[in-house]
């Protein structure tokens, strides 16, 4: 087997050895098993929405609601530059030249990104009048989550001292998907007279789950 450094646009790979850089961006941070052009960047922004609202229709009716929602968004972890057309070697020796033993240099690694978001909002209508309180409501809830495994090539290679031992060959890009949603009303009743209270509540719930069949499995071949 061919070195595949000498095999793919001649100078412009990186020979062991040759500039190798122990602080470049990793999957962790202050992780260095990885050169520059092989590294991950995990930009996480995470956003929280919240918001209520009431308003008294009358002396006896209420009206409410609410919307809260986090959302986290790991993106694409390739930065900017990232060698996605180039074969990735991990060197398993450091007499290579390597800084670490398993160091991974000259293309991209796979690495997973995650979107995701949780949101809850609810809806209710109060009757009051004194002996008698009533309720009506409706609360609900949506979870989506995308995973999506980005792939530079679909092959790798593992050199011991400078020499090929291994090829990886793995199914990139893919996806998963999934989401949930479940709905819930209720309404409740309480009547007092004197020293007597009588209470009751009915409620109906339902949840569904699925996975969106264009949002699962390979994205692309090359």
């Amino acid at each position: 087997m061919d070195d595949p450094c000498h095999a793919e646009r001649g100078n412009q790979c990186r020979e062991p050895g040759d500039g190798f850089v122990v602080s470049g961006p990793g999957v962790t941070p202050g992780t260095a098993t990885v050169s520059p052009e092989s590294g991950t960047i995990w930009d996480a922004p995470a956003k929280i929405m919240q918001t209520t609202w009431t308003s008294p229709f009358s002396n006896r009716l209420l009206f409410e609601s609410g919307y809260s929602a986090f959302y986290t968004d790991n993106g694409d972890p390739r930065p900017y530059g990232v060698l996605t057309d180039f074969i990735p070697v991990t060197e398993q020796s450091t007499n290579a030249g390597v800084p670490f033993a398993n160091f991974i240099y000259r293309g991209f690694n796979p690495a997973p990104s995650s979107n995701q978001k949780h949101a809850t909002w609810k809806a209710a209508m109060s009757y009051v009048s004194g002996s008698h309180n009533m309720k009506w409501g409706y609360q609900a809830g949506y979870m989506g989550a995308e995973n999506i495994t980005y792939v530079g090539r679909q092959i790798s290679y593992r050199f011991n001292n400078g020499a090929p031992n291994q090829l990886s060959q793995r199914v990139g890009t893919n996806q998963t998907s999934n989401s949930l949603l479940y709905n819930g009303f209720y309404v409740q009743d309480q009547w007092t007279r004197k020293r007597l209270t009588l209470q009751g509540a009915l409620r109906f719930e339902s949840a569904s789950s699925w996975a969106p069949a264009d949002e699962n499995g390979a994205r692309s071949f090359w």
